[in-house]
């Protein structure tokens, strides 16, 4: 982990504030501060907090510019006084990445627009505040993709352009409440547009429109080898910039042709493809079918050839039902009726009319292919929209999986790759699972043998194992012969994220890493104890409102951290008890997505080795040990002190001896709890300019989000 160095105490990433309860001040956030020595830079930081301004000094640095219009924008947010603070995450630059309002009852105003027009909001804010999410630029804007509205919000979702031409995944979503007030912004978006500014990167293409696609379609020459009938076409490409970062990646800016090939026989091939408009290299491949109340039901007779497939079901006809086959097969039949319990669990769990919420026909094929390892095969198809099912696999939770995709193509549309991907099949799970635990089949129920397992029947039916397991991710083995992993970046199972994502690598581990989304899922829906926290669960009608409430905020390129954030505010929309929310906290602790960057406050001895490390995960590390409930501390020379007026509370012994590294403090110890805002804290570590992560207050108590690690071996 990247870590702030000092050899007392610094300022970084985080806000420390220090005061005194006779110096300090009480604000909308609180009173926060430390006493250490003589050591009082108290000054320093009020000036920061309090001279801003609203255009960049002239040789000022722009990540200062950027601390300092963001702390004007917390600053403007307005409702009843809270103890609890706004929700934000930055870049390692300084842009704001996610803001939220601490309750349904505050937001950041915005004025000289309607407010009930929650676009002309949306824009307003991004007119006032661009400059803390992008660098400002004549040529970046914003349109408006969609906009709903749901009870007393509306979720405006935006996608990022330069001049003319779409960045490719840069999305932002912005809520806004029914007083025109933004409750909260996720952007996952080129901030820095500098290289096109400066024409460094021109606009003008190299290669033709018509060249892009057939190298597009090259790509899949060797498939073409193989088998004579089937060919491939590529659409029209568009022309397109492509930022790596906004979708996790390292690299160069570019400007590319964007163009979906297809195969035309059995329609199983489908990826969209990214070439560099100048070079003419393929940048990017992104698949298209995620291997969806009115219905068609088409059969494929058990081949690989959709352009055969006849026609046997549908709601589309007079009258509806087993048209125009009078008597469809069992496996059309069966469709038929998973079809209908998909539907109605979508309409009773999130209010949606199918996939589109547009009442959009849910057309399937069954009995699809003709080899074995084909009929064990099912998707979900973003061009057509329409689900394709092996024999093997016709089963709920697969159905619910497959259906969701589509759900997520018309909500968040999250881009099937790295973390994005993982993410989009995570949900997939979780729809697909609850379905299963919520309708019974020959009135038999998910058992408890088999519950939480993801193709469990396809397990008992045709032999081998399930898919995956929610409960137990690790439990079962992906294709790398490795087990899944249950918690973020797990050191051993994650799968790594893929610069140039491929069918080889999962496009990323999408399969893979989706398992952490899953584990979360598990926790909140049952309950359960894992990795040092305990969650109650919260049943299955409860998560499903609270992972639907996320798809409306989540931009297409979000990642775990971005799932953090858009839940934590899904819980602000949802009213939930501040019990509730610590619930919440806990789950995402559990699966370490509720993830700090590392940097933190380093406590060093006299020697200048570190003794005691803050991370703004709420984790501290100590050296030595830490005693509770000391009556009189009396701290060396050389200590980290936190003083009460002139009673020492706390303090880190510093020196370079066997002590060093050695805490006493004269209260008690509270981990894995959420600090909360008091005006009895008088030491306040803060992750970024939000939450606090960890606190000491007047008595001496020391409570941490995270937990403590005495004799920490890497500090050793």
């Amino acid at each position: 982990m990247k870590r702030t160095e000092s050899h007392k105490l610094t300022f970084r990433a985080l806000t420390i504030l220090f005061c005194t309860p006779t110096m300090g001040s009480q604000g909308a956030r609180g009173n926060s501060g430390i006493c250490r020595g003589a050591f009082w830079p108290v000054v320093a930081v009020v000036s920061l907090l309090g001279g801003l301004v609203h255009a960049q000094v002239p040789g000022q640095p722009p990540l200062q510019y950027r601390k300092e219009r963001t702390a004007e924008l917390l600053d403007s947010i307005s409702g009843p006084a809270t103890a609890k603070s706004p929700r934000i995450a930055k870049t390692a630059d300084g842009y704001v990445r996610f803001l939220g309002s601490p309750s349904a009852d505050h937001g950041f105003p915005v004025t000289g627009v309607r407010r009930d027009d929650p676009e002309a909001v949306a824009r307003r804010f991004l007119t006032d505040w661009a400059d803390v999410i992008v660098n400002p630029s004549p040529e970046v804007r914003f349109d408006v993709v969609r906009t709903r509205a749901k009870e007393s919000r509306s979720f405006v979702r935006l996608q990022q352009k330069y001049r003319d031409l779409q960045v490719f995944g840069a999305q932002m979503t912005v809520q806004v409440d029914s007083s025109g007030r933004v409750s909260c912004v996720l952007s996952d978006v080129m901030r820095d547009t500098s290289v096109l500014d400066s024409r460094t990167l021109t606009l003008a293409p190299t290669i033709t429109r018509e060249e892009a696609g057939q190298r597009a379609i090259q790509l899949f020459s060797d498939v073409a080898r193989e088998d004579a009938l089937t060919s491939f076409a590529a659409s029209s490409p568009e022309l397109m910039i492509y930022e790596p970062p906004v979708l996790g990646l390292a690299g160069r800016t570019r400007l590319v042709w964007v163009t979906t090939v297809r195969d035309s026989v059995g329609q199983s091939i489908g990826e969209r493809v990214l070439v560099d408009a100048h070079s003419g290299t393929v940048c990017l491949r992104v698949p298209v079918i995620h291997r969806a109340l009115s219905r068609n039901i088409y059969d494929a007779h058990d081949t690989s050839n959709l352009t055969s497939r006849t026609f046997e079901r549908s709601d589309n006809v007079d009258p509806p039902g087993p048209n125009p086959t009078p008597t469809p097969p069992a496996a059309v039949n069966l469709a038929w009726d998973l079809a209908d319990e998909t539907h109605e669990f979508f309409t009773i769990n999130g209010g949606r009319d199918s996939y589109d919420d547009d009442g959009g026909t849910i057309t399937m094929t069954v009995r699809y292919g003709y080899l074995s390892w084909e009929r064990e095969d099912a998707w979900w198809d973003t061009e057509t929209e329409e689900i394709v099912m092996g024999s093997y696999v016709l089963w709920d939770d697969v159905l619910g999986h497959e259906f969701t995709h589509g759900v997520t193509q018309h909500m968040s549309n999250l881009i099937y790759a790295n973390e994005s991907g993982a993410i989009n099949e995570s949900f997939s799970d979780m729809w697909g699972e609850w379905i299963d635990l919520s309708y019974d089949h020959d009135g038999m129920r998910e058992t408890t043998e088999y519950r939480w397992q993801l193709g469990e029947d396809v397990h008992t039916w045709a032999g081998g194992e399930p898919f995956r397991d929610m409960a137990d991710p690790p439990s079962l083995e992906d294709d790398r012969d490795i087990p899944y992993p249950d918690r973020y970046e797990h050191p051993d199972y994650w799968h790594p994220l893929a610069p140039t994502p491929l069918p080889s690598n999962d496009y990323g581990g999408v399969h893979t890493n989706s398992s952490v989304g899953n584990k979360l899922c598990y926790l909140l829906t049952d309950g359960d104890s894992f990795n040092g926290y305990t969650v109650a669960g919260m049943g299955i009608s409860d998560t499903a409102a609270l992972f639907y409430e996320v798809q409306e905020l989540l931009t297409s390129g979000a990642d775990y951290h971005d799932l953090y954030s858009t839940l934590m505010q899904a819980a602000v929309n949802l009213y939930y008890l501040a019990e509730d929310e610590i619930n919440l906290e806990k789950a995402c602790q559990a699966v370490n997505i509720r993830n700090g960057t590392g940097e933190g406050v380093i406590i060093k001895n006299t020697s200048g080795d570190p003794v005691a490390v803050f991370e703004d995960t709420g984790r501290l590390a100590l050296k030595d040990s830490l005693t509770t409930g000391v009556s009189s501390i009396t701290p060396g020379a050389d200590a980290f002190v936190v003083k009460d007026g002139s009673t020492v509370v706390a303090y880190i012994d510093t020196t370079s001896g066997e002590n060093g590294g050695k805490m006493e403090i004269k209260g008690s110890l509270s981990e894995n709890t959420i600090p909360g805002e008091s005006a009895d804290n008088i030491f306040v570590v803060r992750y970024e300019e939000g939450s606090a992560v960890a606190v000491i207050d007047k008595n001496g108590n020391l409570k941490l989000w995270g937990d403590l690690s005495e004799n920490d071996s890497e500090l050793q």
